[in-house]
């Protein structure tokens, strides 16, 4: 009995031992050092790139990586699109390999609707994010957001009854350029004009929730008093102004466009004249100038149309009256979400000098009209006449000197927009004003076809495998057999 006793304990022991050393085993394995995957497609795109690669290595430890996958935008699904789906696929595939290339040093999180409903609001309230938000690189206290279209380009369903479908996309670009901009530190620079305001920057009624917008889009927010100051930043922005140029100012500002620097310009309905006639001449050659007025819309309801009243001010514009060519409007277009100008004056655009383009991106409704000093206000009388305004341009030249010098414009009409909670209203069209501003609109000699992943041969290659798989496999293994047989029966 002792003699069995001392074998069940070393029997035993040994099992322990070895469940020990396969856990260890298991554990050391686990790491993401050490795992390998292999990209068998032919174009070897079906992982990150070395270069992303190479930019996640850079990351410091703790960098997290959030990603939302959620079917937001009902057009991509109608009529049993697979855009979301194949979308889909493609995130969890590349962004398993960038964990993995990262070295231990990002994590991961995919959230989607299998996902906890609590693990997800959570998530949601912590990064602030809107609907269209696909991805966060958070690196410390820096982040960037991408949103699904820069990650996908989507040809948009059409009137014949063909589906929404998937392009192209530039994931590993997008994602590569995030980790590049936030492990280096040297986030691109923005400046954001607030003479006379002081602690706006900071105020979430007035310009805080703009400087978050910036910061989300992966740039370093500077609060400028002075344009004489900020020469070296990479985008200037002028959210109104609410004081006029000091002769120095205005000699720093024609600096800024000499220099082919991108600039985003609002002013609204209210701005001091002054102050619109100094931005008037420097701008004449761009072909686009603000004019003078409040555009108001009638508003309708299922209680009738009203005219009158404050809420005419609030220029709720969607579908035609974007731009659906340029690349600040396209999508806002096509997806006919409702953006929302506050005390907009109109932006005049005419022809732009030989050096320049110019494009009205954004414009009134029909029955619009401008509200005119000296008249009833918010109603239309006198001189008023209904039509079509412009509300916002973008103009740039033809040949830029490269993306820090690439000498883009965009003129808002519309100051009160950009402030505390009315920005919400306005984010979309903000967002990719700042991506255009900033070069990062969707390019296609950018783009990685997706039609190589996952692999779709076409008529001829399918043929082929259709023969060997009907053919030439059934009949190898047939002859095999047969030729088996016959050395049997010798």
């Amino acid at each position: 009995m002792s003699r069995r006793l001392r074998l069940a304990a070393l029997t035993v022991a040994v099992g322990l031992a070895g469940v020990g050393v396969a856990m260890l085993l298991l554990a050391v394995l686990a790491r993401p050092a050490l795992r390998l995957r292999a990209d068998m497609t032919h174009t070897g795109g079906a992982g990150v790139s070395e270069r992303t690669a190479a930019a996640l290595r850079t990351l410091p430890e703790g960098s997290r990586l959030t990603v939302f996958m959620f079917p937001e935008n009902p057009a991509w699904a109608w009529n049993g699109s697979a855009v979301y789906p194949r979308a889909f696929d493609r995130l969890i595939s590349l962004l398993e390999d960038a964990r993995l290339r990262a070295g231990g040093r990002l994590e991961v999180t995919l959230l989607d609707r299998t996902s906890s409903l609590l693990e997800t609001e959570e998530a949601q309230r912590r990064l602030g994010r809107r609907p269209g938000d696909a991805l966060f690189l958070e690196v410390g206290d820096t982040r960037k957001v991408l949103a699904f279209e820069e990650l996908f380009q989507v040809i948009e369903p059409t009137r014949d009854g063909q589906p929404a479908r998937l392009r192209a996309e530039r994931l590993d670009h997008a994602l590569g350029n995030a980790a590049l901009a936030l492990a280096s530190g040297a986030l691109p620079r923005v400046a954001i004009y607030t003479a006379a305001r002081a602690g706006a920057l900071y105020d979430p009624q007035q310009l805080l929730p703009l400087a978050r917008l910036l910061t989300d889009e992966g740039f370093e927010v500077v609060d400028a008093t002075d344009l004489r100051g900020v020469q070296d930043a990479d985008l200037l922005v002028v959210p109104g102004q609410h004081q006029a140029f000091a002769p120095a100012e205005l000699d720093a500002a024609r600096a800024w466009l000499d220099a082919g620097k991108p600039l985003l310009l609002a002013l609204g309905a209210f701005a001091d004249e002054r102050v619109v006639e100094d931005w008037n001449a420097l701008l004449s050659e761009r072909g686009a100038v603000f004019g003078s007025g409040l555009i108001c819309e009638p508003v309708r309801t299922s209680g009738g149309v009203i005219e009158g009243d404050p809420i005419c001010g609030h220029l709720e514009t969607s579908g035609a009256e974007f731009d659906d060519q340029h690349a600040i409007s396209s999508r806002i277009s096509t997806s006919g979400r409702a953006q929302i100008f506050t005390a907009t004056r109109p932006v005049e655009t005419g022809a732009a000098g030989n050096a320049f383009t110019i494009a009205r991106v954004a414009r009134s409704e029909v029955e619009a009209w401008l509200d005119l000093p000296g008249g009833k206000d918010f109603i239309l009388d006198g001189a008023e006449r209904r039509g079509i305004r412009g509300i916002a341009a973008a103009s740039e030249p033809w040949m830029a000197q490269g993306d820090a010098a690439n000498g883009r414009l965009v003129l808002l009409g519309s100051a009160a927009s950009l402030e505390g909670g009315r920005l919400a209203a306005l984010h979309d069209f903000t967002a990719a004003a700042v991506r255009w501003l900033a070069g990062r609109e969707m390019r296609d000699f950018e783009l990685v076809a997706t039609r190589e992943l996952p692999f779709r041969p076409d008529r001829a290659t399918q043929a082929r495998i259709d023969n060997l798989a009907v053919l030439v496999l059934p009949g190898a293994a047939f002859l095999a057999a047969f030729g088996i047989f016959l050395r049997r029966r010798r």
